[in-house]
């Protein structure tokens, strides 16, 4: 197949030519709407609001015990992306040496030699086995390129 028309500026939908729509039916009307009245909408009759969201998660607070083997490894898991996290905040601070940053890396390879540990009695054809992997493959290759000079200046 050859391409034998190229457009190199293509007409837009709301060009110079076509006002902007107005009228009844556009988002942007309906979302003022919504935005300027101040109280809620009343629910049919027999129908109670759903509750708040955040009282509606069971969020745990404090460190989370595994009641299975798949749950201390996405425990884990967890742990190495919060590990990463800090890493990457401390390599984008130009006020934290790389003796700093080293220490994390250091926090995060145990964490990742935890995590490849507890994969191995995971089976193979488990949903969240590939995901934490892949986590810990990406905490492998920043290991690397942190020990082999990459974030030297």
């Amino acid at each position: 197949m050859k391409i034998n028309h190229i457009l190199i500026n293509p007409p837009s939908p709301s060009g110079p030519d076509r006002p902007a729509p107005s009228g009844p039916g556009v988002f942007n009307n309906y979302l003022n709407e919504a935005l300027s009245s101040s109280s809620p909408q009343a629910l049919p009759l027999g129908q109670s609001a759903p509750p708040p969201l955040r009282e509606s998660l069971s969020v745990r607070p404090g460190p989370i015990v595994p009641g299975s083997l798949e749950d201390g490894c996405l425990a884990q898991a967890g742990s190495l992306l919060g590990s990463l996290e800090k890493y990457q905040a401390q390599l984008a601070n130009p006020r934290v040496s790389l003796k700093e940053a080293a220490g994390s890396l250091e926090k995060m390879e145990t964490e990742m030699d935890s995590l490849t540990s507890l994969l191995e009695g995971l089976p193979a054809d488990s949903q969240s086995r590939q995901l934490m992997e892949e986590i810990s493959a990406l905490a492998l290759a920043q290991s690397i390129k942190f020990r082999r000079g990459d974030y030297l200046e």
